[in-house]
């Protein structure tokens, strides 16, 4: 598995969606991913409609091939942009991901200094 949902399977699970790809979970308050270890990005696409706004704790543990979070890493590079999509996360915490962006780490580190929990990677 290289994404948690593809965009043909988001389609096909959230047929409303609308055909910019629609990806929210607006209860969505903790998301744990372990040992998904041909896991490559935890969402399938960057859309201007992807919103986790009560994500608190987001735990991901033991993805060896887990690049970063989102399949357009590089594009990201906006000040805020954590803010943006992830407001009230908390505690992020990336334990034993070898490969996980860096700029990423940094950013989440940055978002939730206090809380974040960045190891082994």
């Amino acid at each position: 598995m290289e994404e948690m949902m593809s965009s043909e399977e988001e389609h096909h699970y959230f047929p409303n969606a609308s055909s910019s790809h629609s990806f929210c979970f607006p209860q969505l308050k903790y998301l744990k991913v372990i040992r998904c270890r041909e896991l490559k990005w935890l969402f399938p696409s960057l859309s201007s409609t992807l919103h986790l706004p009560q994500l608190d704790c987001l735990s991901i543990e033991k993805c060896s091939e887990l690049k970063g979070l989102f399949n357009c890493e590089p594009e990201i590079q906006e000040e805020g942009f954590y803010n943006n999509i992830l407001p009230n996360l908390r505690y992020p915490n990336i334990i034993d991901c070898p490969i996980f962006s860096k700029t990423t780490l940094a950013a989440l580190q940055s978002h939730a200094a206090e809380n974040a929990t960045m190891w082994r990677c």
